[in-house]
């Protein structure tokens, strides 16, 4: 607490995203960030109301409300990702009736399984900053990686072309 009010500081690695309710308490953060740690690397600070932070877009333009968009990644995952889809294509939800099931086929060969478990992994990190819909589905899927089968690979190919139809979308938080 400063100045009664909260300072929230975020690390990850080398990032650091804070935030205080008071410019000056920011800016003497800053300050002392730079007298710490300056000498190893410049301690660079941006300001406004639109930041990148761990592959996420806070936009704060909007008084009370916070947007938390991963475009850039979507868009990279999806370039990434072996199966194209056209703009016409459309997946209306993220799963069918059958993600529960084990389901059937072949398991994987090598390199469709390695790339199963990356995009698992990658929608699981999207999932849980800016794309909370695609969540259970995730949850399923990521309980496959160990040996998935061609049943898991078409539902993974579901959940992208979803993706790829609502690329668009994003959390917006609200303060109440």
């Amino acid at each position: 607490m400063v100045n009664g009010k909260q300072l929230t500081i975020r690390f990850h690695v080398d990032d650091v995203l804070a935030s205080h309710m008071e410019q000056q308490v920011l800016e003497d953060f800053f300050t002392w960030v730079n007298e710490k740690y300056g000498g190893l690397k410049e301690v660079t600070c941006t300001r406004g109301k639109v930041h990148t932070y761990l592959g996420m877009t806070l936009d704060f333009s909007k008084k009370g409300k916070m947007k938390i968009r991963m475009d850039d990644y979507v868009d990279r995952m999806l370039s990434e990702f072996p199966v194209k889809f056209k703009d016409n294509e459309i997946q209306e939800t993220p799963a069918g009736n059958n993600l529960l099931e084990k389901g059937k086929g072949a398991p994987l060969e090598k390199e469709r399984h390695e790339v199963f478990h990356l995009f698992v992994a990658k929608s699981l990190f999207l999932s849980k900053r800016a794309r909370l819909d695609i969540s259970p589905t995730v949850s399923i899927l990521a309980s496959r990686v160990q040996s998935p089968n061609l049943s898991d690979w078409h539902k993974q190919d579901r959940l992208m072309r979803y993706i790829h139809s609502t690329k668009g979308w994003h959390v917006t938080l609200i303060c109440a």
